[in-house]
């Protein structure tokens, strides 16, 4: 079994929000983690869950809730090729 590949993530919004997530990835899975407070204060954890199938990826961002997760929202990638083919938006989020 391969170890999966970590590093960190610094995303911001047009907001003025700035927010560092650990990352790990591997063949099949992909998350961002955030549980400590950064350049924002920490007031949930957070993380984005998704699975690399192929040409997709299929995530949602999750709130912490104890020792459990729960959806916040959805999202579902393609590739801008095929999402041009199927006049869909890139990338398309789900509820």
């Amino acid at each position: 079994m391969t170890r999966p590949s970590r590093c960190i993530v610094q995303l911001a919004s047009d907001k003025g929000v700035v927010r560092l997530y650990a990352m790990t990835l591997d063949a099949v899975n992909w998350t961002f983690t955030r549980e400590a407070p950064d350049f924002s204060p920490l007031d949930f954890t957070q993380r984005f869950a998704a699975t690399v199938d192929g040409d997709e990826i299929r995530g949602e961002w999750q709130t912490g809730e104890g020792d459990g997760w729960s959806r916040d929202f959805a999202r579902v990638s393609a590739p801008l090729t095929r999402a041009k083919a199927h006049r869909d938006v890139w990338p398309k989020t789900v509820t």
